[in-house]
C-alpha cells in the first residue's frame, strides 16, 4: 500500500490536507513540513522512510534526509555500525583502520563488552604460570601461557593450595621433587592415570604407547650444567616406559629425547631406563613421567634416581681385580661382563687366553678326571688344520671322519694329553655353543708361521666336523702305538667364540679282540648288555635288567633281546610298544621289503621241520625267518623266506629247517607309517622230507623235492649211481679216458666226475686242442680229459653244459669232434668249442651221426677241485632236412627249415611255387589267383575255347581307360574286377570273342601286360557296346607273333555275377 495524503502514519489520523493546509503534493523535502520527508510527491513521516530503508534489520542507523543506512554518531554495539566498521568507544571506525597496528603473528581480536579491539598473540592460551580450579578440576597454565593442562582430581581440587587433593606425585602439579641418589618403591594402585600419549613422540615410541595407558607417578628433578639426570624403573614383568617433560602440560609437544636409554632383560626382573644430559649454561628442571600399563597394577616397581658429572664414557672397558667391566650406556657405572677364568687380556676387553692355547701346556686330561669345561673365547688361534681323507696329505692336513664338513678349521685351539697303550680306543665328546671341531696328534703338532720357509706337520691322526654349533661332535681313535697323544679342541672359524664348551674323554681296552661280532660280553651293569663290535663293546639297555648276560624280560627290539616263542604257541602284541631296529633284507621280498617297527622272536626247530608262521593284523605289515640273527643285528644274508602282500588276509611263510637250531621270525610294519596296530604272531612246526624245490642224489637216484618239502615229486635212476658227495649223478665205475672207452650218451642227463690228482688219478692227459683247430682259438688243452659219445639222427641236436668247480691257473675247455682218433684227428674234425665255467655248446647235427664230446683243461697241473658236471640235453627239430624251402601237402603248404630245424609252415589259398631263379637259394612263394593277373592268367591254347566263372573275388589291376587322354578302347571305363586270359597268337590270325554276363561287362584284348599301365596303352581293341547285363564281342587280327591278353572286366566298380567267355581263333594259312 503507498502513502496516502489522507492518512497520516504517525496519528493515523487523516485528513484532506495533512501538511497544514497545503495539497499535500510535494517535489521535494522543502516542500513538507518539519519531520516529514517528500516520497512518490507526498510527504511522508521518518517513520515511513525508515521502513522502507529497514535499516533496523543490518548493521547502522536510519537517515531518512539520505535516504539510506549510515554509522551511528554514537554507537553502544558493533550493530549500531556499517558493516566493515566496529563500534570502539561508542564510535563507528572502520575495522581496516583498528587492525592495522596488528603485526603478521597476532591476531586482531574485538571485545563486544569492552567495545574495544586488541592484538593478540595466537598461542597463549591462558595466563601464564597461574592455577586455578574449575570444580574438581585443577586448570594449570605454563609458564609462557600458551598452554593450558585440565587435570581430574580424584579426591577434589583445593582453591587454596591450588592443587588436587591427592598423593604427592600423583600428577606433574604434584610432581615430587628428587635429588640424587633417590629411590621410590610405587605401588601403581595408588595412582591414577592422568598422562596417556596418544601419539608418538620423541620419548614415547608407538611401539610402547600400549605401556602408557595404566597409572603414572611424577617427579621433578632439576640437573645442573654439564650433568646427567639418569632415572631406571625395576619390576618383575616387562611393562611401563619413561618420559621426560620440559613443561607439565602435553607430554607429546613437551617431550624431551632422552639422551641414552637401556633395557635389561633378566631372569627375574626388568629394568627400562633412560637419561638426559644437560648440554647447556643453566640448570634445567625436567618432569619425569613413570608410566605403566592397565593389566600391570598389581606389579610394584622401583623408581632409581641418579644425578651428577658422568663416570665413563658409554661402551669403554677397563680390568678391574683381574675381570673385565664396560661402562653402561649412561657413563654413570661399570657393569662386569662374563667371567674370565684366566683373567683380563692384553686389551681390557678381552679375556686372557687359556695356557692350554699351546700344545707345550696342554691339560692332563687323567689329572682332570677325563672331563674339562671352559669358554670358547679363551681359546688362542694360531692352528690351521685343512681338510683331508685318504692318503698322500699335506703336513696340515688331516683325515676327516666321513660325514666331516670339508671346511679347515682356523679359529681358537685348546690342546689336551692323554697316553695311550697300542689298541685301546679314546672316545671324545666335544659339546659346545659354537660350531667346533676335533684332532688328534701324536704328540705335539710342529706349528710353523706362514712366512716361514719350513712345512708344519700336525701329525693329526684323525679329525671330526660334522655336528656344526650348539651340538655334540664325537671322535673315536684306536692307538696304533703306545705313547702320548694331544687331542685339541678348535673353532671352525675365529669368528665361532660365543658360549662354553665341555669335553669328555673315555678309554677302552679292546676286550672283544679275537671274538666275533655280536658275541654277547655279559652284563655290563644290573641294566645294561655287553655286546662285541670289533674290538670294542656296544651296550644295550635291557628291560627286567640284565640277568646272567641276557635282558631278564626280552621285549624283541633286537636280535640279543628276541621273544621266545615255541611251536603251537601265539603271541600277541601292538606296534605302539615296539621299535624299528632291523633292515628287513629286499632279498626275501618280491617288491619293497617292509621297513617299519618290527620284533624279533627265537624258536627252536629240529631237523627237517616245516614252520609255518601267521602273522594276524589290521595293519599293513610283513613277516620273515632268519636262519641266524646276530648280536649286531646284521641279517642281510640271513633271511630264508618273507611275505609282504596288501592284499592278503594273514601273512603266512614257510620254512624248512635242514638242520636243527635257533631260528628268528621278525614281525615287521609296512612302513614307518605305521605307529600303531595290534597283531598276533602263531608258530606251528610239522615234519617234513626234504628241503622245499631242492635236487640232491640218494639211494642211486636224482631226485627232486616238492615246494612244500613234504614230499619227493620226482626220483630218476642214476645210471652209474650217485656221486661220493651224494649231490648228483656220478660217472661211470671204469674212467671214459678215449674215443673207444668214451660213455655214450642216449638221453639226456647230467653226469658229475672227477679229474684225479696225484694218489687219485681217474683220467689221463690223452688229448691236446690247439688254437690250429678251425673250432678254437685259445690256449692248448694239456689238463687230464673226458670223453662222451653221441649219435645223433639228422636234424637231431644237443646242449651241452660244462660246469667245473675250479678255473684257478687255466680254463676249462670242452670240444665237439667227429673223430678222436688221435690229437691231429681232433683238431681236423673239431666242430665247436666252448671256454670258460659254465660254457655251452649247442650243436644240431644236419645228417646225423657219431660225435665225440671232450671236456679237458688248458692247466696241466692237477687241479685243487677237480670235480666237474657235464650236462647233455638231446632235442629232436621237426624238420628232416635243415636250411630248406619247398613246397608240401600237394602244393598248397610252404615249409621253411632254417639251420637250427625251426620250422615255419605257410598256407597258400591258390597253391605254391618255387623260385629256382637262383639253385643255391631256391625259395618258396605263394601263388596269386589264376586269372587274376597277368603273371598268371588263364591260358587258351585250343582254337576254340569256353570259359564260365563269377566275377566275385578278381581284384582290379587293370583297365582300358586313360586318364590322362579320357579316351579308352573300349569307349567306357573298367572300374570293376577283371579276368586275364593269355592267347599266344600268329601274325594274321583271327580272334573272335564274346562274353555274356550278369554285369555290365566289357571285352578288350592287349598286346603286352608288363604292368598295368602298358597293359592300358597297349589296348588293341576293346568292345563296350551294351549297357547293363548282356553280350559284348570283338574280332581281332593278330598284327604280329606274341601271346595276346584277353580282358574279362566290368564297368561297375564292385560288380559280381557270372559270366561265360567264348573265344574262337581261325589261324593264318
Amino acid at each position: 500500500m503507498g502513502p496516502d495524503v489522507d492518512c497520516d502514519p504517525d496519528t493515523e489520523e487523516c485528513g484532506e490536507n495533512p501538511d497544514g493546509g497545503g495539497t499535500g503534493v510535494c517535489s521535494d523535502d522543502n516542500d513538507c513540513s518539519a519531520g516529514r520527508y517528500c516520497y512518490d510527491d507526498s510527504c511522508v513521516s521518518e517513520t515511513f522512510i525508515c521502513t522502507l530503508l529497514n535499516c533496523a534489520g543490518q548493521p547502522g542507523v536510519c537517515d531518512p534526509a539520505a535516504r539510506e543506512c549510515v554509522n551511528a554518531e554514537v554507537c553502544t554495539s558493533v550493530n549500531d555500525c556499517l558493516e566493515g566498521n566496529l563500534c570502539v568507544a561508542n564510535r563507528c571506525e572502520p575495522e581496516a583502520d583498528l587492525c592495522s597496528e596488528c603485526s603478521e603473528n597476532e591476531e586482531c581480536v574485538y571485545d563486544r563488552t569492552n567495545l574495544s579491539v586488541s592484538c593478540v598473540d595466537p598461542t597463549i592460551v591462558c595466563e601464564a604460570d597461574t592455577r586455578s580450579c574449575d570444580g574438581d578440576t585443577l586448570v594449570v597454565c605454563n609458564a609462557n601461557g600458551t598452554q593450558e593442562a585440565r587435570i581430574n582430581c580424584r579426591e577434589g581440587c583445593d582453591g587454596t593450595e591450588l592443587r588436587c587433593i591427592l598423593p604427592e606425585a600423583d600428577s606433574c602439579a604434584d610432581a615430587y621433587e628428587v635429588v640424587d641418589g633417590d629411590s621410590f618403591e610405587i605401588d601403581w594402585t595408588e595412582f591414577s592415570n592422568y598422562y596417556q600419549p596418544s601419539e608418538e613422540s620423541a620419548c614415547v615410541p608407538i611401539n610402547r604407547l600400549f605401556n602408557t595407558s595404566g597409572a603414572d607417578v611424577a617427579f621433578s628433578a632439576t640437573v645442573p650444567p654439564g650433568e646427567q639426570l639418569t632415572v631406571s624403573m625395576t619390576s618383575a614383568v616387562d611393562y611401563g616406559a619413561i618420559y621426560l617433560l620440559e613443561e607439565c602440560v602435553d607430554v607429546v609437544e613437551s617431550c624431551v629425547e632422552p639422551s641414552a636409554t637401556d633395557f635389561i632383560r633378566g631372569e627375574d626382573q626388568f629394568v627400562r631406563a633412560a637419561a638426559y644430559t644437560n648440554d647447556t649454561d643453566a640448570p634445567v628442571t625436567l618432569t619425569i613421567i613413570a608410566d605403566t600399563g592397565v593389566g600391570t597394577l598389581d606389579n610394584p616397581a622401583t623408581l632409581d634416581f641418579s644425578i651428577g658429572l658422568p663416570l665413563c664414557e658409554p661402551g669403554t672397558y677397563q680390568c678391574a681385580e683381574g675381570q673385565r667391566e664396560v661402562c653402561n650406556a649412561f657413563g654413570n657405572a661399570y657393569t662386569q661382563l662374563p667371567f674370565c677364568p684366566f683373567g683380563c687380556g692384553a686389551e681390557a676387553d678381552q679375556c686372557a687366553e687359556a695356557p692350554n692355547s699351546v700344545c707345550s701346556a696342554a691339560v692332563d686330561l687323567a689329572a682332570e678326571g677325563m672331563t674339562y669345561s671352559s669358554t670358547v673365547a679363551d681359546l688362542g688361534v694360531g692352528a690351521q688344520v685343512r681338510y683331508g681323507s685318504g692318503g698322500s696329505l699335506d703336513g696340515d692336513q688331516c683325515n676327516f671322519a666321513s660325514s666331516s664338513r670339508q671346511d679347515d678349521l682356523v679359529g681358537g685351539t685348546g690342546y689336551f694329553s692323554v697316553d695311550l697303550v697300542a689298541g685301546q680306543r679314546i672316545t671324545a665328546t666335544l659339546a659346545a655353543e659354537a660350531d667346533m671341531a676335533m684332532w688328534i696328534s701324536r704328540g705335539c703338532p710342529d706349528i710353523q708361521p706362514e712366512d716361514s720357509e719350513d712345512e708344519t706337520n700336525l701329525n693329526c691322526q684323525r679329525a671330526t666336523n660334522i655336528a656344526g654349533a650348539s651340538s655334540t661332535e664325537t671322535l673315536t681313535y684306536v692307538a696304533a702305538v703306545s705313547d702320548t697323544f694331544i687331542l685339541a679342541v678348535q673353532a671352525v672359524e675365529e669368528g665361532d667364540a660365543e658360549g662354553e664348551f665341555v669335553l669328555d674323554v673315555s678309554i677302552e681296552d679292546p676286550v672283544c679282540a679275537g671274538l666275533a661280532n655280536g658275541s654277547v660280553l655279559g652284563c655290563f651293569d644290573a641294566d645294561t648288555l655287553s655286546i662285541c663290535n670289533g674290538d670294542f663293546p656296544t651296550f644295550y639297555g635291557c628291560e627286567g635288567g640284565c640277568v646272567d648276560g641276557a635282558c631278564g624280560t626280552p621285549r624283541g627290539d633286537r636280535c640279543i633281546d628276541a621273544i621266545t616263542l615255541a611251536p603251537g604257541a601265539s603271541f600277541e602284541g601292538d606296534f605302539a610298544n615296539i621299535t624299528n631296529k632291523l633292515n628287513a633284507p629286499s632279498s626275501c621280498f618280491e617288491g619293497t621289503p617292509p621297513g617299519g617297527r618290527d620284533a624279533v622272536f627265537a624258536v627252536e626247530l629240529n631237523a627237517n621241520d616245516i614252520l609255518e608262521a601267521t602273522l594276524t593284523t589290521d595293519v599293513y605289515a610283513g613277516i620273515y625267518v632268519l636262519n641266524n640273527c646276530p648280536g649286531l643285528d646284521t641279517i642281510s644274508g640271513a633271511c630264508e623266506v618273507g611275505m609282504l602282500d596288501g592284499d592278503a588276509e594273514n601273512q603266512y611263510v614257510e620254512f624248512f629247517a635242514e638242520v636243527a637250531g635257533t631260528y628268528y621270525v621278525v614281525v615287521d610294519a609296512g612302513t614307518t607309517a605305521t605307529e600303531t596296530g595290534a597283531f598276533t604272531l602263531s608258530l606251528n612246526t610239522r615234519q617234513g622230507v626234504c628241503a622245499p624245490n631242492s635236487t640232491f642224489c640218494a639211494n642211486g637216484a636224482f631226485q627232486t623235492c616238492s615246494e612244500t618239502g613234504d614230499s619227493v615229486v620226482e626220483s630218476v635212476n642214476c645210471p652209474f649211481a650217485c656221486n661220493p658227495a651224494g649231490t648228483q649223478c656220478g660217472g661211470p665205475q671204469s674212467p671214459n679216458n678215449t674215443c673207444t672207452s668214451s660213455l655214450l650218451i642216449d638221453a639226456s642227463t647230467t653226469i658229475t666226475d672227477v679229474f684225479g690228482k696225484a694218489g687219485d688219478v681217474r683220467f689221463e692227459r690223452n688229448y691236446l686242442l690247439t688254437s690250429d683247430a678251425d673250432c678254437y682259438d685259445g690256449a692248448s688243452t694239456n689238463g687230464r680229459d673226458a670223453v662222451y659219445q653221441l649219435q645223433l639222427d639228422p636234424t637231431e641236436g644237443v646242449v651241452i653244459t660244462y660246469e667245473a668247480s675250479s678255473s684257478a691257473n687255466g680254463e676249462p675247455v670242452m670240444y665237439l669232434v667227429e673223430d678222436c682218433a688221435d690229437s691231429t684227428a681232433i683238431r681236423t674234425s673239431c666242430i665247436a668249442s666252448s671256454v670258460g665255467d659254465g660254457g655251452v655248446i649247442d650243436y644240431i647235427s644236419e645228417d646225423g651221426g657219431t660225435y665225440f664230446l671232450i671236456v679237458d683243461h688248458t692247466d696241466v697241473a692237477d687241479l685243487a677241485n677237480d670235480a666237474f658236471a657235464v650236462s647233455f640235453e638231446l632235442f629232436d627239430t621237426p624238420c628232416d632236412t635243415l636250411n630248406v624251402q619247398r613246397c608240401i601237402n600237394g602244393g598248397t603248404t610252404i615249409e621253411i627249415c632254417d639251420e637250427r630245424g625251426n620250422q615255419e609252415l605257410i598256407e597258400c589259398d591258390y597253391g605254391c611255387a618255387l623260385d629256382n631263379s637262383d639253385p643255391q637259394n631256391v625259395e618258396a612263394f605263394c601263388q596269386v589267383r589264376e586269372g587274376d593277373t597277368c603273371e598268371r592268367p588263364f591260358e587258351i591254347l585250343t582254337n576254340s575255347y569256353t570259359y564260365t566263372d563269377s566275377l566275385s573275388g578278381y581284384s582290379n589291376t587293370y583297365t582300358p581307360y586313360i586318364e590322362a587322354s579320357g579316351t579308352s578302347c573300349t569307349g567306357w571305363r573298367g572300374a570293376g574286377g577283371e579276368v586275364v586270359f593269355a592267347v599266344p597268337m600268329t601274325e594274321q590270325d583271327v580272334l573272335t570273342a564274346s562274353i555274356t554276363s550278369q554285369f555290365d561287362g566289357a571285352l578288350w584284348v592287349t598286346g603286352n601286360c608288363d604292368n598295368p599301365d602298358l597293359a592300358t596303352f597297349e589296348c588293341v581293341d576293346g568292345s563296350d557296346d551294351v549297357f547293363g547285363e548282356g553280350t559284348e564281342t570283338l574280332t581281332l587280327s593278330a598284327g604280329s607273333t606274341k601271346t595276346y591278353f584277353i580282358m574279362v572286366d566290368s564297368v561297375d566298380f564292385g560288380a559280381t555275377g557270372t559270366f561265360e567267355l567264348q573265344v574262337d581263333i581261325t589261324r593264318a594259312p
